[in-house]
């Protein structure tokens, strides 16, 4: 871990400081309460806490597919294209830990999560009006790419929905799967076998999620191709 840098599981003592940088940045964020904080305890698979030098220094909400009751319009767009994903639903640094280096390590913890637990790919939105120059540019840096755009807020927000994908660079997969679906079946994961008519396969997807990180059906647009 970067020199300087500490992560952990947010806990009751950190939510103070959640709900207050939270709130300072609530113009780009939606807004949080504490039983919202509570909702995402309940519900992320990542409510990280980071540290600069023992300092409390930002915050991060991360979700994996499946959460029927989260309210996001975009969560329910990536929902109804990706199977099997991490959704980073908010970054957020205090202004003394911005431009250190500080967003990209917590990035690079998330990609090392997501190749840990075979997730295929991690999701992100960036506002496009209002025109957020800094944030498409670091995500650009940080190898996402534009799947799709759509306006939230009842048209007040435009956003780029953006992927990253993941097998590719941690080499999650022993095998080169086909670039066309066999048979109509869409599979993920780390080990897979194919079949003549049908298909298996054993994942890397926590036991939770294998239901619905491997099911036939169509890919949606971009999604990734090993």
């Amino acid at each position: 871990m970067k020199k300087g840098y500490t992560i952990h599981r947010a806990t009751e003592k950190d939510y103070d400081f959640i709900l207050r940088l939270n709130r300072e940045n609530v113009e780009v964020l939606a807004p949080m309460d504490l039983d919202r904080l509570l909702y995402f305890e309940r519900v992320t698979e990542l409510l990280w806490v980071a540290e600069a030098d023992g300092k409390l220094a930002a915050f991060l909400i991360a979700m994996r597919e499946g959460v029927s009751d989260y309210d996001s319009e975009n969560y329910r767009w990536f929902s109804e294209r990706y199977p099997c994903f991490l959704y980073v639903d908010r970054i957020v640094l205090d202004s003394f830990a911005r431009g250190k280096g500080l967003g990209s390590f917590l990035y690079q913890q998330v990609f090392e999560h997501a190749a840990g637990e075979g997730i295929p790919v991690v999701l992100a939105e960036i506002d496009t009006v209002p025109y957020n120059a800094a944030s498409l540019g670091f995500h650009r840096q940080m190898g996402f790419r534009q799947v799709g755009t759509q306006a939230v807020r009842k048209g007040t927000v435009e956003v780029s929905l953006q992927e990253r994908l993941i097998a590719e660079k941690y080499n999650m997969s022993s095998k080169k799967a086909p670039s066309s679906f066999e048979n109509g079946a869409f599979f993920i994961g780390r080990f897979f076998r194919i079949r003549r008519r049908g298909w298996h396969r054993w994942g890397s997807c926590p036991r939770r999620h294998r239901s619905r990180c491997t099911f036939p059906g169509q890919p949606g647009p971009g999604y990734f191709q090993w």
